[in-house]
């Protein structure tokens, strides 16, 4: 380990990340002389939890690993996949929830910004993220704080460039029209596919239409598609309808054959079906258990 991480906001965000990996950092680096930025090495095990309690904004990058990562709000999935070659922005003060279902290592940056933009003008950075640029310079910080390399020389101007890059980059609003063709969706065009799909609970919708808002050709969004969320786009729609179907015999006396309907199905007998193949038991069984 590099340097004694000595600022109070800072120590306090690495005493949260601790508590959420229920370890140390395995590696640091910094802080930068003139400047608070620093980063850490972290390994993540399979677990269902809340990141809170960080006084700093945290550039995080999964390296290495199989695990997959699903993010979670007021309990219901908003973001799947593979958890190594996402970024994930951790912005100070603001409590996300987290289901990991496997080990993996990521880096930390612990950013030099007090402001970030409002998540109106950069929203596909409130879900995890894809840049394979950060991601190389990731594994090159990470392999510094590995081998004890001082917050000097080298080593500082690649935390500023893996800063620079998220700024330069990402708080853009420009850059949220970049489509370019990559493993899994940009996050303007996941935005607008779970939008869409919000929108048409109630009646069709085709992959061709997702494909569209997502402005890719459907052969490359059926492949970006389910990189993006571990499934088929047929499969998520009808996993959306099951979730508000869920919410509705939780919530609500609304006869079946009416959930049914205001959840997108057409006939109650096809709801049935997919709802047992979801969640293991019928309709009137689920709500008899909430």
């Amino acid at each position: 380990m590099s340097h004694v991480i000595s600022d109070e906001r800072l120590a306090a965000t690495i005493e949260a990340v601790t508590r959420f990996c229920d370890r140390g950092p395995t590696a640091q680096i910094g802080p930068v002389p003139d400047n608070a930025l620093s980063a850490a090495v972290w390994h993540q095990t399979s677990k269902l939890r809340r990141f809170a309690g960080h006084r700093r904004h945290i550039l995080a990058i999964p390296l290495r690993g199989n695990a997959r990562l699903e993010q979670i709000i007021d309990g219901r999935s908003v973001w799947r996949g593979a958890a190594v070659g996402s970024s994930v922005l951790l912005r100070e003060g603001e409590d996300t929830d987290w289901l990991i279902d496997g080990p993996f290592e990521t880096l930390h940056v612990f950013l030099d910004l007090d402001e970030l933009p409002d998540a109106e003008i950069v929203p596909h950075l409130d879900r995890p993220f894809r840049d394979p640029i950060l991601f190389q310079m990731a594994h090159a910080a990470a392999l510094a704080a590995r081998e004890g390399a001082p917050a000097t020389g080298y080593v500082e101007p690649l935390l500023k460039a893996l800063q620079q890059r998220l700024v330069d980059y990402h708080f853009r609003p420009d850059n949220l029209n970049r489509e370019k063709p990559g493993p899994g969706l940009s996050g303007a065009a996941r935005l607008r596919v779970e939008g869409l799909v919000r929108e048409r609970l109630m009646s069709p919708v085709t992959a061709q239409e997702l494909a569209d808002v997502a402005r890719l050709s459907l052969g490359h969004f059926n492949r970006a598609f389910r990189q993006t969320f571990g499934t088929s786009p047929h499969q998520y729609v009808i996993n959306q309808r099951i979730a508000h179907a869920s919410g509705l015999l939780e919530g609500t006396d609304t006869p079946i054959s009416e959930v049914a309907r205001l959840s997108g199905f057409t006939s109650c007998s096809y709801f049935g079906a997919q709802f047992r193949r979801a969640t293991g038991m019928s309709p009137g069984e689920y709500r008899r258990r909430a």
